[in-house]
């Protein structure tokens, strides 16, 4: 039966690979594509320890961040990188695994960087498990539902590291290679290294923490930082 159900996940995925290969690039709505990439995360999510299933799953994921690139630059990634970094959260005794969703997630870098790279954080976030794993909080293994974070952090570290094609991935990507940045202004710069995949957060972060008063424009600085102050009178307040 078990081997019944890979050969059944099997035909579907490469159904889904050569939907998405006939299926027109300029779609902007990710609900269009959405019930077919749950085929790829439930098909993960059963046999992610398959060599096979595993190969095509990733190809196919990268095709359709090519294929689907105006999805992906906007909210894609939120269809697909829970399911993908849950699994390398959950099977880091499995190198294979492990080596080959890093070597994917390099190659999503490649593609969209920055928006990659900021879903990936939105997406992840909720799943991020809080306890103390080994101090009373939690289990011994963690929640297998949530991702740890020191997990996430070396996935991040990974990205400014040179990968390895363990499964020959490369081989069903319809692009040319090596992947090089799909927005033109990615295309002169290359891969980062830990801070700079930090910092694009960080600002967001940032940008939502400060609050804009009213006697800031957003089109000129405030008069607190652009004009000196005279003598006789007080400074301005900050803003």
């Amino acid at each position: 039966m078990y081997g019944l159900d890979v050969l059944h996940k099997f035909n579907w995925i490469r159904l889904i690979a050569r939907m998405f290969e006939a299926m027109a690039g300029n779609y902007v709505h990710s609900s269009d594509i959405q019930l077919f990439i749950n085929v790829i995360n439930g098909s993960l999510a059963l046999h992610a320890e398959d060599a096979c299933i595993l190969r095509y799953c990733m190809a196919t994921i990268v095709n359709a961040a090519h294929q689907f690139k105006n999805i992906f630059s906007h909210n894609g990634y939120f269809l697909i990188m829970p399911s993908v970094v849950r699994i390398y959260s959950n099977n880091q005794t499995n190198e294979l695994i492990t080596r080959t969703v890093e070597f994917v997630c390099k190659q999503l870098y490649v593609l969209h960087r920055k928006p990659f790279l900021l879903q990936m954080f939105g997406s992840v976030a909720p799943l991020l498990d809080g306890d103390d794993v080994g101090s009373g909080g939690g289990s011994a293994f963690g929640d297998a539902f949530k991702v740890q974070p020191k997990y996430l952090y070396k996935l991040l570290c990974s990205l400014s590291k040179p990968g390895h094609d363990l499964l020959h991935m490369m081989e069903l990507v319809k692009m040319k290679k090596p992947l090089t940045a799909l927005d033109f202004c990615y295309q002169v710069r290359t891969a980062g290294q830990l801070l700079d995949f930090m910092s694009s957060p960080i600002k967001v972060v940032l940008s939502r923490a400060i609050p804009r008063t009213s006697a800031c424009s957003s089109a000129s600085p405030c008069a607190c930082w652009s004009s000196p102050t005279t003598p006789g009178r007080s400074a301005p307040a900050r803003c």
